[in-house]
This record gives C-alpha cells, sequence and structure tokens, in this order.
C-alpha cells in the first residue's frame, strides 16, 4: 500500500520541479539584449577625498528630547555629519565623556579629541560618523565626493543581541578631509 501511494507522488514531484526549472536556451535570437546606457551628460567621476582618522571612542548620543537622553543600543542609529567651524568642534569635544563608562573605576579617557587644537577649518573640515553602539567605533573606508553630496562608506559592527550597554551613549569616528560644500551622506 505505501509503495502504491509513494510512486506517484514522487512522479508528481518531478513534474513539478521540471515545470518550475528555468529554460535553456540554445539560439542567439532568443538571447535578451541588454540596454544600452543613453546618458548623455557628461557627469564627472566620484573624487575620492584623501582623508585621515584622528578621533575616535565613546561619545554622548544628541537627545531630541531636551534635557534628556535616549537610550542608545537597542536599534541600529547610524548618522554621519561635517564639523566646519570651531564651535561645532567645541560642541563635538564637549560630548566626548571625560572618563571611560563603564562598571568598574573610572578611568581617563585617552581619546585624543580631549587634548586636541582646533583644525585648520578654512582648508579643512571633520567628517564625523556616528554609531549608537558603545562598544565598537564605526571604521570609515572611504570618502568620495561627487556632483552634490559627500559619499561616505563606513563600516559598523553588528551588535550582539545581549550586550549591557549605557544609555545616551555610542561611538563615533571623525576624519580630517578636504573642506567642501556638499551635504555628508552613508553609502553602502
Amino acid at each position: 500500500m505505501r509503495s502504491s501511494l509513494l510512486v506517484p507522488l514522487v512522479l508528481l514531484g518531478l513534474l513539478a520541479c521540471t515545470k518550475n526549472a528555468p529554460e535553456t536556451r540554445t539560439t542567439k535570437e532568443d538571447s535578451p539584449t541588454v540596454p544600452k546606457q543613453t546618458d548623455t551628460t557628461n557627469t564627472p567621476p566620484p573624487k575620492v577625498l584623501t582623508c585621515q582618522e584622528l578621533f575616535g571612542g565613546m561619545i554622548h548620543t544628541r537627545s531630541s528630547t531636551p534635557g534628556g537622553r535616549e537610550s542608545a543600543g537597542s536599534t541600529k542609529i547610524r548618522t554621519v555629519f561635517t564639523v566646519k567651524t570651531a564651535q561645532a568642534f567645541a560642541d563635538l569635544k564637549g560630548r566626548v565623556p571625560r572618563n571611560y563608562i563603564s562598571k568598574g573605576p573610572s578611568r581617563p579617557n585617552t581619546d585624543p579629541i580631549l587634548t586636541a587644537t582646533v583644525p585648520d577649518f578654512a582648508k579643512r573640515m571633520l567628517v564625523v560618523v556616528e554609531y549608537d553602539y558603545m562598544w565598537t567605533k564605526p571604521v570609515v573606508e572611504g570618502v568620495t565626493r561627487t556632483a552634490g553630496s559627500l559619499n561616505v562608506k563606513a563600516r559598523f559592527a553588528e551588535k550582539p543581541p545581549i550586550v549591557q550597554h549605557a544609555y545616551g551613549v555610542g561611538s563615533y569616528t571623525a576624519v580630517l578631509c578636504d573642506r567642501t560644500d556638499e551635504a555628508p551622506r552613508l553609502v553602502p
């Protein structure tokens, strides 16, 4: 009885597999054609900016609630912005904690931004990438300038499912690049 039911089921399975199988084309006429690009604008190729990583580590996240800090570490908040003035640099520097945030004894933070002087913002700017995960800072892989935007490629560590995380604390990386007027954006 079992073998009599098994044979039709196997045949039906084979028939279903052959119906869903991709077709093979042997003639040249049947092959799909690739559309030609009809872009007639002369867009210049993206310019790769030379950047130097200067700062990175823990940072207090920005809060949309006045006087409060939002919890960090529960979502994937990734932001990028530029620092082009001494006041903006002082604001960024003020968000970096003076001591490492940990459960153990307080240790001074060794982030070089705490002792850094203001860069020459007439020719240069800082591109800052933030991540709401405090244990691993983002890695900036490259900055390219295209018509109308500053593309920042960064790599972010995956968050483990259960790790204790301080509220309102994330990580950042700041790189020094040539000054541009384009708005920055993260690209994959």
